[in-house]
């Protein structure tokens, strides 16, 4: 009996981990839809929002039977906390905050090129730099296309 129970609670820890990752959205999956933001009303003249986050996971490569572990990144969005007002929602600005989303990418991908060249004990420094940088360059572009709303 104990085991039988002890496999339900672990089945549905993995249905509810699979079904939290499934609300992910990378840059991968294509362009962003209207589905990955939650209706949320404006805020002063931001009539959306786009969260990211970046995870370092790794990978192994095996070159002549000997293995490495290689960190990479992954950047996504997920709607859980990204919003939109839907009074708002126009093919312009899903393209404002796709083209945030895309600037994204572009630091997601120059960080894990110079992730596999800093020193491991630099990381986490080298990550929270990288990561600023992300977030000036995002605020410059939101502050440069007046929250979306510049055409």
């Amino acid at each position: 009996m104990k085991r039988y129970l002890l496999l339900t609670i672990t089945c549905i820890l993995f249905s509810l981990t699979a079904e939290a990752q499934s609300n992910r959205h990378t840059w991968k999956m294509g362009p962003l839809t209207w589905n990955d933001f939650h209706h949320n009303t404006a805020i002063n003249e931001k009539t959306s929002y786009l969260e990211y986050f970046v995870d370092v996971t790794h990978r192994e490569v095996n070159v002549g039977n000997i293995k490495y572990i290689i960190p990479t990144l992954e950047a996504y969005t997920c709607p859980d906390y990204s919003w939109a007002d839907t009074s708002f929602r126009s093919p312009r600005l899903l393209a404002y905050n796709q083209c945030l989303f895309d600037l994204v990418e572009v630091h997601r991908r120059k960080l894990e090129r110079e992730l596999g060249q800093t020193n491991i004990w630099n990381r986490d420094e080298f990550m929270k730099k990288g990561i600023h940088r992300l977030d000036e360059d995002l605020v410059r572009a939101e502050n440069d296309m007046k929250q979306g709303s510049d055409t």
